[in-house]
């Protein structure tokens, strides 16, 4: 039996979101020179990741809880989020390239309640759509219409 045995201890204190309904129990991250963000699952190898998005009508960035799922990506939680906070936490160096689906349970936008979005041929955020023929991007103003595309290809911040 190993006697010189050391506690470790958790390098980042607890975190539970207001409103939080699902606990993820993980262990404790790798060495923090591994880490691609200083917050918990620091690593981008992980089986999810988080974009950013903007609603069209408050003209306010949201982040999308992206899961990869049976050969496509997931929109799984949509959350309202800061663009500093997003940037400190690394959302900005996600990319996600892909088909996208939507989780049954999937709330929308935070702001507008939106569950269909589009990506400006600009700028490439990711945007609320509502149903109508022709957009404006709220980031960058490039107007323009709709086609429907198989895949995607999402990058994580830019706010």
């Amino acid at each position: 039996m190993n006697t010189s045995y050391q506690p470790e201890t958790h390098p980042l204190s607890p975190f539970v979101p207001p409103k939080a309904q699902l606990l993820m129990l993980g262990s404790f991250p790798p060495p923090k020179a591994r880490w691609s963000i200083d917050f918990y699952y620091p690593n981008f190898q992980n089986d999810m990741w988080r974009i950013m998005a903007m609603c069209e009508e408050t003209k306010k960035p949201f982040g999308i809880t992206v899961d990869p799922r049976e050969g496509s990506y997931t929109f799984t939680w949509a959350f309202k989020i800061k663009p500093e906070q997003a940037k400190r936490e690394g959302y900005d160096k996600t990319h996600v390239r892909g088909a996208v689906m939507y989780d049954p349970e999937f709330n929308g936008s935070p702001h507008c309640g939106a569950k269909s979005f589009y990506i400006c041929n600009r700028c490439g955020k990711v945007v609320c759509y509502h149903g109508q023929e022709y957009v404006t991007c709220p980031n960058c103003g490039n107007s323009s219409s709709l086609r429907p595309a198989s895949s995607v290809d999402l990058s994580g911040g830019g706010f």
